[in-house]
């Protein structure tokens, strides 16, 4: 059986040959948490490229914990957000957080404050191929968050009551 969420941490590597196989093994994931530790200040092609192909994603959490702080920590979080809904075509949801992790592993689990001060957006489609970002409440991203880890994927409704929440 072929897994519906994924909870992991990671540290980029190129040559990480897991996150380049990931799309093909769990071709019907439908929930990524991630928790990410950044060591350099151009990982983030490596990165995008990793969490790229998901053909079933609908929803990623994304706590990046990065050792080098952006100048616009918010343009940052907008334009990682624009890349990853580009390259998943059925991604309705994204949120990401992003702190400092100079004093962190990844494999800490997600702090509060990193729950709290994340910024969540909902994808909208276009019949144009744009994809269009609209910014939402970080409660609601974290509801939507909650029923991603409770969902029943097997309900033919599970799609209809995560459109509900938001």
């Amino acid at each position: 059986m072929k897994p519906s969420v994924l909870s992991c941490a990671y540290t980029i590597d190129a040559d990480n040959l897991f996150w380049v196989r990931l799309p093909v093994i769990a071709s019907g994931l439908r929930f990524l948490d991630v928790r990410l530790l950044e060591l350099s200040k151009h990982p983030r092609k490596y990165m995008l490229m990793h969490l790229s192909r998901f053909p079933a994603l609908t929803v990623l959490f994304l706590c990046i914990r990065a050792f080098y702080q952006p100048d616009d920590a918010d343009s940052e979080v907008v334009s990682i957000a624009q890349s990853l809904a580009h390259d998943n075509p059925k991604l309705q949801f994204i949120g990401l957080s992003f702190s400092d992790g100079r004093s962190m592993k990844e494999d800490y689990p997600v702090w509060e404050d990193e729950r709290l001060g994340s910024k969540w957006f909902a994808v909208r489609r276009k019949e144009d191929g744009l994809d269009e970002l609209e910014e939402i409440s970080t409660e609601t991203g974290l509801w939507v968050r909650d029923y991603m880890y409770e969902a029943d994927y097997d309900a033919p409704d599970w799609a209809e009551r995560l459109q509900a929440i938001a």
